[in-house]
């Protein structure tokens, strides 16, 4: 279920109505996400349901202070919440609970998020920072062991949507991201290959960086490429 203001139990029993799995999306608040995190690993009062959850870099990194400006760039759905949820967050990304990282991509118009903060869109540009963004916080400040990061954000995700992806395997599609994880740069909206400019990520110095991506075995971008 993607119903994202039911309850870990609610969306189990739903499952267990309609078939299929639960995929709980965006749970920052600390009562909901340990409830559907005991029922994942243990696989108890869902009848061994397959429970899968993600979270968002936006929400693995920021708080609800950041909202004091009325920033829109700061302006997500669900909101931001409490450095304690953060933490809980990041706990359970790395103990499992949390098994994908998604972007919550989201690009909006200039003049969109340019809006008074009540009349703007939510949703913010994640594709481009995500991998920097994640990678100079949680690896590179121990949080995180790099191997479990790209687990998080390939095969994770790949396991939890029953795709063929996100493994190195022989055999497997050569869909491949090739990443310097030492190089430094400061994360510039104007150079987003996204038509989406709204970050929370702007001017923010980073380590780590995409610099080749390949599908089907052909390279579909590279940096400094355009």
């Amino acid at each position: 279920s993607r119903k994202r203001s039911a309850s870990p139990g609610t969306c189990l029993w739903r499952r267990r109505r309609v078939g299929g799995f639960t995929f709980s999306v965006f749970r920052p608040g600390r009562r909901r996400l340990w409830s559907g995190g005991r029922r994942r690993r243990g696989g108890e009062a869902g009848g061994g349901e397959r429970v899968t959850a993600e979270a968002t870099p936006h929400h693995l990194m920021l708080t609800h202070e950041r909202l004091a400006g009325y920033g829109t760039e700061y302006k997500v759905d669900p909101p931001l919440r409490t450095r304690r949820d953060v933490e809980q967050l990041r706990a359970a990304l790395a103990d499992g609970t949390i098994d994908c990282i998604a972007t919550d991509h989201a690009p909006r118009h200039y003049d969109e998020k340019e809006q008074a903060f009540d009349d703007a869109p939510f949703g913010v540009v994640g594709f481009e920072t995500a991998f920097a963004i994640l990678h100079s916080r949680l690896v590179l400040e121990g949080d995180l062991t790099l191997p479990v990061l790209v687990e998080r954000m390939t095969a994770g995700p790949a396991r939890a949507l029953g795709l063929a992806a996100g493994t190195l395997e022989p055999g497997a599609g050569a869909d491949i991201v090739l990443i310097d994880p030492s190089m430094q740069w400061t994360i510039d909206p104007a150079d987003f290959l996204s038509k989406g400019r709204s970050t929370p990520f702007a001017g923010r110095n980073v380590t780590g960086r995409v610099v080749r991506t390949l599908v089907g075995g052909r390279t579909a971008w590279r940096i400094g490429a355009g």
